[in-house]
């Protein structure tokens, strides 16, 4: 198959003059004022993006039943062709906007054997290449194997009243990862087009130059796959008739993944370090699902259910410069983990006064202008690895969790009774910390104005109650806008996700207005949350805030 996109722009402009009339101060004279002159139609830029997929791909399936024993198996081979390419420029004088083919082949199996309708084994293999790696690392293996066992077939659950279906079931197996485009796969080299000062050569008595090709990053010959490492065990059961439940137990191990070597390298080298499979990563954690559905013998239907799942990432090894101060090492922390300040409170006036006879006394910012009500940060470390009485990065160290939830909850609910129908969706998540950044909760930052947070400011005379600091329009006071965990909530949160309550008319009334169904009916999505964050949502403290919306309507169907 081919699959081809094509897009072609041109952006043409034409300029009119424009009259404007203009009084005097005094009297009642007054003149016309002509701005700008009328231009033919000229085309200023022109653009065109083409990607094309070229993908063969051919597979072979079979399938045979004998006696207790079925067995299944796919053979399946692929082949990927990826081109983006087009010009692009202003003043239709294109620049290169392609990249090279991204090739990508494949050649993989599974088979499948089930014995009694209660024993199940698969085992499959993926032979995988990938065009950006280099020769010798483009291709890897990834294989996988699952079993399963459906109890609830034995003899000794067969006819049981309690245990309607339980099946055990586990896999292993290794997946590659080839997504490495971000750490400079695409860009092996990089094209100066700047005139005087850039990187070009000088030719000639002008003092322009012409722009060539320069090597941005070292090459790196054992680049290669990432993998990953998936253990799964899991457990599905319905007992009762009624209750359904699954739980899964995951363990996934992340290695030779792709990390920058920044700072690992001397900076004399002139050229950025490559990326190095170094990296590796750990998580695990199980997800739960519960669910109970019973309908009465009086027409009463209802359900109701829970989901949870409980995940724990760390960082095994990343590729890190030397550190004196050990809390700034990456390694052993969670993905994502913040590193900031620890504000430990406001400065107050006898320290500001403390700090004017030595400067030292009490660690600060050195570029900064401290006063009473600013805050003020643990001094942790500094370059020989113990504190200076300076507060800059080497004064970081790992605190709260990340943005991402480590525990999620989910609940859903409804009933049917005699054409009513409500149905209800809950979700909780905990284990995560939200930053309060941006203009909103930074008083004056970007030339903004101010939000309620800042009514517990620090004065002098609310200095043993301010839950903010002093307020300053100076844009050099950047202090009390520093990463710091003052900035941070917990990001815990319970949410009415959505709601639903509807009534459909009984078939006896509306079959005399000839209508098959009709059902009126009000819905409404984020109802009400609780939470730890006074102003804003914890799940969009930045951008546009989540809408609740409701809704009311009706269905009829003829």
């Amino acid at each position: 198959s081919i699959n081809n996109y094509f897009k072609a722009g041109s952006r043409k402009v034409k300029n009119y003059p424009v009259y404007a009339p203009l009084k005097a101060p005094t009297g009642n004279d007054s003149a016309v004022y002509l701005s700008g002159s009328l231009t033919p139609l000229t085309d200023i830029e022109q653009t065109l993006d083409q990607y094309r997929n070229f993908i063969i791909q051919a597979f072979l399936n079979y399938n045979r039943s004998f006696g207790r024993s079925n067995i299944s198996a796919l053979v399946m081979a692929n082949r990927d062709n990826i081109t983006l390419f087009g010009p692009s420029g202003d003043n239709l004088n294109p620049t290169a906007n392609s990249t090279d083919p991204y090739r990508h082949n494949q050649a993989s199996g599974r088979i499948t054997y089930v014995y009694n309708d209660r024993y199940i084994a698969e085992v499959s293999g993926s032979y995988m290449g990938s065009d950006p790696f280099p020769e010798g690392k483009k291709y890897g293996f990834f294989p996988a194997a699952s079993v399963g066992w459906i109890a609830s077939e034995e003899r000794f659950l067969k006819n049981s009243d309690i245990v309607n279906f339980l099946k055990f079931r586990g896999s292993y197996g290794i997946v590659g990862n080839d997504i490495i485009v971000p750490l400079g796969l695409s860009s092996r080299y990089s094209l100066y087009t700047q005139t005087f000062g850039g990187a070009g050569y000088f030719l000639g008595t002008s003092n322009g130059s012409v722009g060539g090709l320069s090597e941005n990053i070292l090459a790196n010959p054992d680049l290669t796959w990432e993998k990953e490492k998936i253990t799964n065990i899991g457990i599905d059961a319905s007992v009762f008739r009624n209750f359904n439940v699954s739980f899964d137990y995951f363990n996934r191990d992340r290695y030779d993944i792709l990390v920058s070597a920044t700072n690992t390298l001397p900076q004399y080298l002139g050229v950025a370090s490559p990326g190095l499979n170094q990296g590796k990563a750990n998580s695990k954690g199980f997800e739960f699902s519960l669910t109970y559905n019973k309908k009465n013998r009086n027409g009463l239907q209802f359900s109701i259910g829970t989901n949870i799942t409980y995940s724990r990432n760390n960082i095994v090894f990343n590729a890190e410069a030397l550190q004196l101060n050990s809390q700034l090492y990456r390694s052993g922390a969670r993905i994502g983990q913040p590193f900031l300040l620890k504000a430990i409170g406001f400065f107050t006036q006898e320290e500001i006064d403390q700090r004017a006879v030595d400067p030292r006394s009490i660690a600060a910012p050195t570029t900064e202008i401290i006063r009473a009500g600013d805050l003020k940060y643990e001094d942790i470390g500094g370059p020989a690895g113990k504190p200076d009485g300076i507060i800059d990065g080497n004064d970081q160290s790992a605190i709260g969790n990340t943005n991402i939830p480590r525990l999620v909850i989910g609940l859903h609910g409804g009933f049917r009774y005699k054409g009513f129908d409500v149905d209800m969706v809950f979700q909780g998540v905990s284990g995560n910390t939200v930053y309060l950044g941006g203009s909103y909760f930074h008083a004056f930052q970007n030339n903004g104005q101010i939000s309620p947070i800042a009514v517990g400011r620090w004065t002098p005379e609310t200095a043993a109650s301010a839950t903010y600091p002093r307020l300053s329009s100076s844009a050099n006071n950047q202090n009390n806008f520093l990463g710091s965990s003052f900035w941070q909530r917990n990001g815990a949160f319970i949410k009415m996700r959505s709601a639903e309550i509807g009534y459909t008319l009984p078939s006896r009334i509306s079959s005399k207005v000839k209508v098959g169904v009709l059902r009126f009916f009000a819905t409404g999505t984020n109802l009400f949350s609780l939470d730890y964050v006074k102003y804003g949502d914890p799940e969009s403290l930045t951008g546009y805030p989540v809408t609740r919306t409701i809704t009311l309507g009706a269905k009829i169907q003829l």
